[in-house]
């Protein structure tokens, strides 16, 4: 970064966090600078095209960082680059029309940069409508004038959905400036979620902490476009109890909309605090001090109704409390996410589907029981993803054991060496015997549950199940037989 950008950047964090003036003499002193040199510093910030907000001076007075005034002369704007894929192009429109809402736009003022004809702009519109639906918005045009008409909590579902699939958000690369984002507001939304976790004293877990991210800078470019008319819904008493439900959370959103008001010299809505606090309820961000007691009932039971349902279908126990705890501790915020329609993106999902696909599909279909047993929201693919890992890591941790015997000539010696060794190499097989080859046959019987045979010589038995034949050194050929042929067992 260059000492200009440095001093620029310095500039806008004194003035962003600040309702009143800042003499020139002030800013002068906190950059050790010349009032000559704070002159040209704030000239060029103004002539910046990529910033949509400008420094205001007042003679008397000083400085203030100003929104309102987001018309630049024309020469300083940036052009919009048209070399533009068509879906890029509809991703830029769609992104204004749900930014402006419930505003509109002639629609060729909004098309002029991009140089189509109005037959890609109608083809443009249909697209664009069709996607929104799944988001129960809906795109309307009068007299050329084109918008987005629905509910505020679909519109700012539908932008961060938008931002976090084009923006491929990376918490770390917002520590410097990113084009994709307005530097100053990724900044002013990083220390507020740098408050949050030093209230908390915790690290705000992925994907939580991109959510929050989302949904603090979706405030901040809304109130940019259309001011506090995005916004006219009234706090009902019964969102107000609720924030009396996790008083240190309603403290912390409180906390966080006053300073976007100090940072936006404006005052916001009230059902903004009620907004962040559900994104805040929503996120995982328990402390590792946090007992299980302090579950609420429904989520213990929704819990054991996953473990009793998913031992069921996979015909393997799952009754862990180390798995209970980390599989309530998401159930909680969840179920908030699924009550106020708060969507999280799983980035693994696709993974999770490829890697677990019949872990993956038994958890879907036990989702499905439970919420309909429980009366919820059904789960979305990302939520159905995040369970499936908790029951995948479980899995992984402690698979079950196949039972095996293991077999020799004389069942002396050579068998309790194979023994050690697989026992070293292989801990998903439980050893239920060692023995000679010719005490098979009534071992089986006493051990009728017996899934697989490891032998050192050929057997004829008359049983169906699974013979390995194998060196009492267990060469590395013999382990990759036997991994062939536990897959298989365990796929039978």
């Amino acid at each position: 970064m260059t000492v200009m950008e440095q001093r620029k950047r310095k500039i806008i964090h004194i003035l962003s966090n600040t309702r009143e003036f800042v003499t020139a003499d002030e800013l002068s002193a906190a950059l050790r600078l010349s009032t000559k040199s704070i002159y040209r510093i704030v000239k060029a910030i103004n002539e910046d095209a990529a910033i949509d907000y400008v420094i205001l001076s007042e003679k008397g007075k000083g400085y203030r960082l100003s929104f309102h005034h987001q018309e630049k002369p024309q020469s300083q704007k940036a052009e919009m680059p048209n070399a533009l894929t068509p879906v890029e192009r509809r991703n830029k429109v769609m992104e204004e029309l749900l930014l402006i809402s419930p505003k509109r736009k002639n629609i060729f003022s909004l098309y002029q940069p991009f140089y189509v004809s109005e037959t890609v702009i109608n083809s443009d519109e249909k697209l664009i409508s069709e996607a929104l639906q799944r988001f129960e918005l809906t795109v309307s045009r009068k007299n050329k004038m084109i918008g987005v008409n629905g509910a505020e909590k679909n519109i700012r579902r539908a932008l961060q959905e938008y931002i976090q699939q084009t923006r491929n958000i990376r918490m770390d690369d917002l520590h410097v400036t990113n084009e994709a984002f307005n530097r100053y507001d990724a900044e002013f939304v990083l220390r507020q979620l740098n408050l949050i976790e030093n209230h908390l004293g915790l690290v705000i877990p992925h994907p939580y902490n991109i959510n929050l991210f989302s949904h603090l800078y979706i405030l901040l470019r809304r109130f940019r476009k259309v001011g506090n008319s995005f916004n006219e819904d009234i706090l009902d008493e019964k969102e107000k109890q609720q924030m009396q439900e996790n008083p240190e959370l309603a403290t912390i959103a409180k906390e966080i909309i006053g300073n976007s008001e100090e940072y936006l010299h404006t005052k916001l809505p009230e059902n903004e605090g009620y907004y962040m606090y559900q994104y805040l309820v929503s996120s995982r961000m328990q402390k590792a001090t946090d007992e299980l007691e302090d579950l609420s009932e429904q989520v213990k039971l929704i819990s054991n109704a996953f473990i009793e349902k998913m031992s069921t279908q996979l015909q393997r126990s799952f009754e862990d409390e180390e798995l209970f705890g980390k599989l309530a501790r998401h159930i909680k915020p969840m179920i908030n996410r699924l009550r106020h329609g708060i969507e999280v993106k799983n980035n693994l999902l696709e993974q999770i589907k490829l890697e677990y696909t019949d872990l993956f599909f038994a958890t879907e279909e036990t989702a499905r029981e439970i919420c309909q047993v429980y009366d919820l929201p059904a789960l979305t693919e990302d939520e159905i993803g995040f369970v499936t890992l908790y029951f995948a890591q479980a899995i992984e941790e402690h698979p079950q054991q196949l039972k095996v015997m293991i077999v020799c000539t004389t069942g002396i010696g050579t068998s309790e060496l194979l023994k050690v060794k697989v026992h070293k190499k292989f801990r998903e097989l439980a050893i239920t015997a060692v023995l000679p080859s010719r005490d098979v046959e009534a071992a089986l019987k006493q051990h009728p549950d017996t899934e697989m045979i490891i032998s050192t010589v050929q057997l004829t038995i008359d049983s169906p199940i699974p013979v390995v034949i194998v060196s009492a050194m267990l060469t590395m050929e013999d382990q990759k037989r036997l991994e062939a042929m536990i897959g298989r067992v365990r796929n039978d």
